[in-house]
């Protein structure tokens, strides 16, 4: 049964970044850059949205097809202050926990959920956007 309608492909590039969490990003907290350039320019270019989980940015969300809101709390144990790293954290999450489903056009929807079931990322992107935006987030890491 395939209820996330996720095609073999794309499960192994989603396992791929899984397995790239686990080893290579999760300590690296402090060392990306949301401001980066280059990052600016890709969600510029493709009409990504990217911003905190609440109202407000929801409201600014609505003009974008492609969005992803998460929490971004501050001083986190993991992250730190470092919204790039708490966003690869929500993506892995949402990929680990079976929370992305793919759509319509290539759409995925994509949530993480907190310990006490709350909603601590959402999100509507194409997939391929998604694997780009991924790479993007990734080139921002500054040793």
């Amino acid at each position: 049964m395939n209820s996330n309608k996720l095609s073999a492909k794309d499960k192994n590039i989603l396992y791929d970044y899984l397995c790239l969490c686990e080893y290579d990003l999760k300590d690296k907290a402090g060392s990306f850059d949301l401001n980066d350039h280059e990052l600016n320019s890709y969600l510029r270019m493709n009409r990504i949205y990217l911003g905190a989980l609440n109202k407000s940015e929801q409201k600014k969300s609505k003009k974008y097809s492609n969005t992803i809101l998460y929490a971004q709390r501050c001083g986190d144990k993991v992250s730190k202050d470092d919204k790039v790293h708490h966003l690869l954290r929500h993506i892995r999450n949402s990929i680990a926990h079976g929370l992305i489903k793919k759509g319509k056009g290539n759409i995925v929807s994509l949530q993480d959920k907190g310990m006490q079931g709350q909603e601590t990322m959402q999100g509507q992107i194409d997939i391929n956007l998604l694997y780009a935006l991924l790479n993007q987030l990734i080139k921002t890491y500054k040793q």
